[in-house]
């Protein structure tokens, strides 16, 4: 009985640390983050190659990255999905976001930024995975957030096409959102497993 209610309140703990990260610090943190620069002519790269931001952008980058992990391990536990592909996308983020990137053609600027679209391709397909099987269950939540997603992806793309770039704005908006859709996810994904 004693590992019984052990593992309750370590699930009621992770549960209550991870509603806080998703929904108040990630995106304080990002907004924080954001308004050290002109979010409309710079992006978070820039922030994170400046000596004044970098320690902030480090701590912003690692608080995010293990959050959306944790939410996507969680998830795949109760679906009972193989994590490895939830462990590589958490090492292509971290690999994305150190490469620093350098102005004009550079080997390192390329591999920033392919390492940042492959991140942001195997961070979908990660959410893809579960929504899928959520939606079994909640098909009219799941299409509620899948809405709310496809919305804020549309803006972020509008954004980008209008000014020619990924800058500050479209980082903050996608970065704000995800944490806090991600998390009404694993709700669903709760009461649907029963956990």
């Amino acid at each position: 009985m004693q590992k019984s209610s052990n593992s309750y309140l370590n699930t009621k703990f992770v549960n209550r640390l991870l509603l806080l990260s998703s929904v108040f610090v990630v995106p304080v943190l990002t907004i924080v983050l954001g308004s050290k620069t002109n979010i409309l002519t710079s992006n978070f790269t820039y922030l994170a190659n400046q000596s004044e931001t970098q320690l902030l952008f480090l701590v912003w980058v690692s608080i995010s990255i293990i959050t959306h992990m944790l939410l996507f391990f969680i998830m795949y536990k109760q679906f009972q999905i193989p994590t490895s592909s939830v462990l590589f996308t958490l090492i292509i983020m971290f690999i994305s976001a150190l490469i620093p990137y350098e102005k004009g053609v550079s080997l390192t600027g390329f591999f920033h930024v392919a390492f940042a679209y492959l991140a942001f391709i195997l961070y979908n397909y990660s959410l893809y995975k579960i929504y899928i099987l959520a939606y079994t269950h909640h098909p009219k939540y799941c299409q509620c957030l899948l809405n709310l997603y496809l919305l804020m992806l549309g803006i972020c793309f509008s954004i980008t096409m209008y000014y020619g770039s990924i800058n500050g704005l479209v980082e903050i908006i996608y970065c704000v959102c995800t944490p806090i859709l991600l998390y009404l996810l694993k709700l669903k994904v709760a009461k649907a497993t029963k956990i």
